[in-house]
């Protein structure tokens, strides 16, 4: 009897076990607070295990994100280029955050690569936000993205991030 309910219990946690961030990730959006822009672990879980985009709507940032954490550079390189950056409010700050969990789920050289691939002041403002956002032991494992880095080109502000 104990086995059975043994394997019954072991068998019910692994069905409702829920996804979680890699450590990497995990570190700026800490449980049951808001990380990067305010926005919560519970949100990157979902929206990137969760929930699946529509296959019909490619231009959609959320569908760019969903694929480019995945490794798909087209949509990385779509997702870079949204409208979304340059929105103030909600959808510049979502686009800054959701960055922020592409640049740690990419490592250097496919990174390096991928900016390669976008106009400068893109590449510039990504390197910006990784040196605001990046904890100094992370930011340390781009050295190539940081190549792309032209720090002149950003003035420096009074604002601190929120993270």
């Amino acid at each position: 009897m104990r086995t059975y309910l043994l394997a019954a219990l072991m068998l019910s946690s692994c069905a409702t076990s829920q996804h979680t961030l890699p450590d990497r990730i995990a570190r700026y959006y800490p449980p049951d607070s808001g990380g990067i822009m305010g926005i919560g672990r519970d949100v990157y879980i979902r929206n990137l295990f969760d929930l699946k985009p529509e296959s019909n709507s490619p231009d959609s940032s959320y569908h760019n994100f969903y694929h480019a954490y995945r490794s798909d550079e087209e949509s990385f390189v779509r997702f870079l280029n949204s409208e979304d950056r340059d929105i103030e409010g909600e959808p510049g700050e979502r686009w800054i955050s959701d960055t922020v969990v592409l640049v740690l789920a990419h490592e250097d050289t496919d990174l390096h690569r991928i900016l390669s691939r976008v106009d400068p002041s893109t590449r510039n403002y990504v390197c910006y936000l990784m040196t605001v956002y990046l904890r100094p032991e992370d930011l340390a494992g781009y050295p190539l993205t940081m190549e792309h880095y032209d720090p002149r080109e950003f003035e420096p502000s009074g604002d601190q991030p929120d993270s």
